[in-house]
């Protein structure tokens, strides 16, 4: 369903930064964290067995920093989880 995700990304991009997840691994993505999410305000996950995506658990959130106020979680789409950084958070 691209028409979604077109839809999605228009009525975001005005306020915030979308960035595709490409860590592959918890320590990965910790080190992301610092570098290139780094600000991150939202995270918008959805469901992805066999990924470190696919159980949002005490190793996703220990390293989660401290500018992230929202985790939201879809289960009918398997994406890429999305990073946002703006002001409408």
């Amino acid at each position: 369903m691209p028409y979604v995700k077109d839809t999605f990304y228009a009525a975001f991009e005005p306020y915030a930064d979308i960035v595709e997840v490409t860590s592959s691994s918890f320590e990965e993505l910790e080190e992301d964290f610092k570098t290139k999410y780094d600000g991150v305000k939202a995270i918008y996950r959805c469901r992805a067995p066999g990924t470190i995506w696919g159980s949002l658990g005490e190793e996703f959130f220990k390293r989660v920093p401290s500018s992230c106020k929202v985790v939201s979680h879809c289960k009918y789409h398997n994406r890429a989880p999305l990073i946002y950084s703006g002001s409408w958070i």
